[in-house]
């Protein structure tokens, strides 16, 4: 561990007696180890001149300056990448929910729940159809089986 010789304390530590701990400095650089700021600014996710403040509720990122996306059930989203953790509202999605869902992909489930409904009607008429053919044929065959022969005049 890296001792800091103006005021002896461990990286990672700064104020009088060095117990307490640096926010979150971007590229990974340690805070002042007198008062604890971060010269290099914050890591995405964080503000405030020591980088221990979450960026606020509906934002996230980079000086907490990008703006969440629709969320669902109104959460906000992760203050670091901006992914929402529930899921997006109906109507989005994509890794922010901010893409705006079209119509045909909103109604696929149903398109495709009704062309299977049709296609099940169509084999269950068309088996129906079928059934009665061979019911019918095979009527027809065995009732002209079933008729005596009967003669007729001339045949006498």
């Amino acid at each position: 561990m890296f001792w800091s010789a103006e005021i002896g304390c461990e990286t990672g530590t700064y104020g009088k007696n060095c117990n307490l701990k640096c926010g979150n400095c971007s590229q990974d650089a340690y805070c002042d180890p007198i008062d604890g700021r971060c010269e290099t600014g914050c890591s995405d996710g964080f503000q405030g001149d020591k980088c221990d403040e979450a960026c606020p509720a509906g934002t996230y990122g980079q000086n907490c300056s990008s703006q969440c996306g629709h969320c669902s059930n109104r959460t906000s989203c992760d203050h670091v990448t901006g992914q929402c953790r529930q899921g997006c509202l109906d109507g989005y999605h994509g890794d922010l929910c901010q893409d705006v869902q079209t119509d045909q992909q909103s109604h696929l489930p149903y398109i495709i729940v009704s062309a299977v409904v049709v296609v099940l009607a169509g084999v269950v008429v068309v088996c129906l159809f079928w059934n009665r053919a061979t019911v019918l044929s095979r009527s027809k065959s065995s009732s002209s089986e079933a008729l005596p022969m009967v003669e007729t005049k001339a045949e006498m």
